[in-house]
């Protein structure tokens, strides 16, 4: 009689290897600073980085252009309504120096513009001579403003006295100390850049203050235009 053999069962073995996909696929997952898991074809998308939207600072300069808006908005619309009646509304010759600001504060317009590129390139020697060449222009148009009332007080037009007149002064003189705040802007960037000449140290932090000050004063630059044409071709 043959010998019996016992049954033997098979030996299993599991591996557990160890995981390389993602959360939503089976992609390699990626180990980066911004890694979202794997890439394969499950992943909706919706881990995906998205791009930021504006800072604080932005949206707040954004309200305060509105309610800048606004104010100028009401001056305009009382110094027309104001100039249809013949009721005392004196007519004055405009100063010859309102068309030197004016040039002014569009090159400074684009001086400030330059400085951003120059920023963006990181070179700071360039980026702060745009800086103090938009600072010089902005100085240039507030002074200039300041020869035109010279000029019309020497025509005998006051603040009081005719409508016409004080809204002008109302008008131009909201304006240059609006500009006020723009000017303070770039001596600060100045100031922080001569602090950090390095544009790497604190680029995204500087690049948000200079985004909002750029905007600020292309907001006054065209605000302007839009009062000075008031001011010449309105009669």
């Amino acid at each position: 009689m043959a010998a019996s053999m016992p049954y033997l069962d098979p030996i299993r073995i599991e591996v557990t290897l160890p995981k390389t996909g993602g959360p939503g696929g089976g992609g390699p997952r990626d180990f980066g600073p911004v890694g979202h898991g794997g890439g394969g074809g499950d992943d909706d998308g919706s881990s995906r980085r998205r791009p930021s939207g504006p800072s604080l600072g932005m949206l707040g300069m954004l309200a305060l252009l509105f309610a800048i808006s606004t104010l100028f908005g009401a001056l305009v619309v009382a110094y027309m309504a104001r100039s249809s009646t013949a009721l005392y509304w004196n007519q004055m010759v405009l100063p010859k120096s309102l068309w030197v600001s004016t040039a002014m504060i569009l090159a400074s317009s684009a001086t400030l513009q330059w400085a951003r590129v120059r920023f963006r390139r990181l070179e700071s020697e360039g980026y702060v001579l745009g800086l103090k060449a938009t600072l010089a222009l902005g100085i240039g148009f507030v002074l200039s403003q300041a020869m035109a009332f010279y000029s019309l007080a020497g025509q005998g037009v006051y603040l009081r006295g005719n409508p016409r007149s004080s809204l002008f002064y109302l008008v131009t003189g909201a304006h240059g100390l609006h500009l006020l705040g723009g000017l303070a802007s770039m001596v600060y960037l100045i100031f922080r850049t001569s602090r950090t000449p390095n544009l790497r140290n604190g680029f995204r932090d500087h690049l948000n203050i200079l985004n909002v000050s750029t905007v600020y004063w292309q907001f006054l630059t065209v605000l302007w235009i839009a009062l000075f044409a008031v001011l010449v071709l309105w009669k």
